[in-house]
């Protein structure tokens, strides 16, 4: 790859950041190539301090992506810049995570402590319900405000526009920069991503969680799974607490507030539990490798 097109690339990221800061009532908002870049950085940035299992089970991350789709499909936000993309992290702690632009990461573990089709939906489906619910990018709005992540990003764009005047100048010539120009760029940016990953993997607010439940709850029926899976899977959830950190960290309700809070609107909306039988083999199937490792 050229100094060239890893400046533009660089640049184009760093424009498209830069601009998230304005708008013409004053707030900061998010386009759908916004959020999507900004995600994609983020997830990028974390994968890198993560063991990502995808390739050493690609058909049991056909069957997550497909599951995952099936609820997407019956959300209010089908349609992203991109697309959905599901991963697979190779983690024995319970855990899920999204990043904007609907990358959804989904701990081994937490495959592990499925006991069947519609609990596993019920992860993916809490985790859609955070992109429906704009939690994502209301998380890199927030980030996007704070001093230090403004000074970061303002920053970057003293250098994109150098490299910009750079880049005119040069036309169909090689530019005249180095590495270092790269790594300048890059270091902003990156740390932007940095505080962004952090901010997901350890999860949102509270109440966003709770939200995230109700609405899972919701896209769960609406798929035609047991929405009562969400509730069974939380209830076992938490007896493991030493390795359902993820679920179960300071940003997560409690796991009897959350049943509470399940078993109220199961009881509202007068959902009933449904025969999980008919999806039993295939779910044993796909995750037979995963659960051999236990």
């Amino acid at each position: 790859m050229s100094l060239k097109f890893k400046m533009a690339s660089l640049l184009l990221v760093s424009m498209l950041l830069t601009s998230c800061m304005t708008s013409s009532k004053g707030e900061v908002v998010l386009s759908e190539s916004q959020e999507y870049y900004a995600g994609r950085a983020a997830a990028a940035k974390s994968l890198t301090a993560l063991k990502v299992y995808n390739e050493k089970d690609p058909q049991l991350l056909d069957y997550i992506t497909r599951i995952g789709y099936a609820i997407v499909l019956n959300s209010d936000r089908a349609e992203m810049y991109e697309g959905y993309n599901f991963a697979i992290i190779e983690d024995d702690q319970i855990n899920g995570f999204t990043f904007p632009s609907g990358f959804v990461f989904i701990s081994t573990g937490a495959i592990k402590h499925a006991k069947n089709e519609d609990e596993l939906a019920a992860i993916l489906a809490h985790e859609i319900a955070h992109v429906n619910l704009r939690h994502p990018e209301v998380a890199t709005i927030n980030e996007l405000k704070k001093g230090e992540t403004a000074k970061m990003l303002a920053e970057g764009a003293k250098i994109g526009m150098t490299i910009f005047n750079i880049l005119q100048a040069s036309k169909n010539k090689e530019p005249k920069f180095s590495e270092k120009d790269i790594e300048k760029l890059s270091g902003a940016l990156g740390g932007v991503a940095d505080q962004l990953g952090t901010v997901v993997v350890k999860g949102y607010e509270r109440d966003q969680e709770l939200e995230a439940d109700d609405l899972g709850l919701e896209l769960l029926a609406r798929t035609g799974y047991n929405p009562v899976a969400l509730r069974n899977y939380i209830e076992r959830l938490g007896k493991q607490s030493s390795s359902a950190k993820g679920w179960l960290n300071n940003g997560h309700p409690d796991p009897k507030d959350r049943i509470v809070r399940i078993n109220e609107l199961i009881k509202k909306n007068n959902y009933q539990e449904k025969d999980v039988s008919p999806r039993i083999n295939r779910f044993n199937t796909y995750t037979a490798k995963v659960r051999s490792n236990q």
